[in-house]
């Protein structure tokens, strides 16, 4: 038995279509062919973007092999060029190595002028081969426009002189995630459900 991480990356290489609604099935295997769980989500990917779906802390009966996504059912949405973009920007970031544990310290600015419920934080260690050697996520939640917040990942391990890839991404599609200003809902762009 034991606790596994695992990465999956979905691409969407459209320009003008996201999904705010992508439900999908993990299915993790044994290496003799044995099903050892399936997990069923929802994510949401933006336009032209490679998202990065993480599982981490998985306990699994035995060693997995070979697991696999499947998209199940997508929920498309068109966009215009003219709608305003979402920035976000990585300041100060670091690692510390102290007894056994790696520790991953960053801040990250939202440079957009909207302010959000919620935003997603995904972080891929690389070795210096390009290697997949650690994987983690977390999120901020109510994230005004123009304000820094801090964020700590650990892993109880000490890497070889890692490399961090930091995705930061929020569900723009959602009207929820944008916080009320002034009595009213602050508007993104104007939705186009393509069915």
């Amino acid at each position: 038995e034991g606790d596994y991480d695992m990465l999956f990356e979905v691409k969407n290489p459209n320009s003008s279509y996201g999904a705010r609604d992508v439900q999908y099935e993990i299915s993790i295997g044994d290496t003799n062919g044995q099903l050892l769980t399936k997990q069923i989500g929802n994510f949401y990917v933006l336009p032209n973007q490679t998202f990065y779906l993480i599982k981490t802390a998985l306990k699994l009966k035995s060693e997995p092999a070979a697991p696999t996504l499947a998209i199940v059912d997508t929920d498309w949405i068109q966009v215009s060029t003219e709608d305003p973009v979402v920035d976000f920007a990585i300041l100060g970031e670091g690692f510390l190595e102290r007894n056994g544990v790696s520790r991953y310290e960053a801040i990250v600015l939202n440079k957009s002028f909207y302010d959000f419920e919620n935003v997603d934080i995904n972080v891929i260690l690389h070795d210096e081969s390009g290697q997949v050697i650690g994987v983690s996520r977390t999120d901020i939640q109510t994230f005004e426009s123009l304000q820094e917040r801090g964020f700590v990942m650990s892993w109880p391990i000490i890497f070889d002189e890692p490399v961090a890839v930091v995705q930061v991404t929020t569900n723009t599609f959602e009207p929820a995630n944008y916080i009320r200003r002034y009595g009213s809902q602050e508007k993104f762009q104007e939705l186009n459900p393509e069915r």
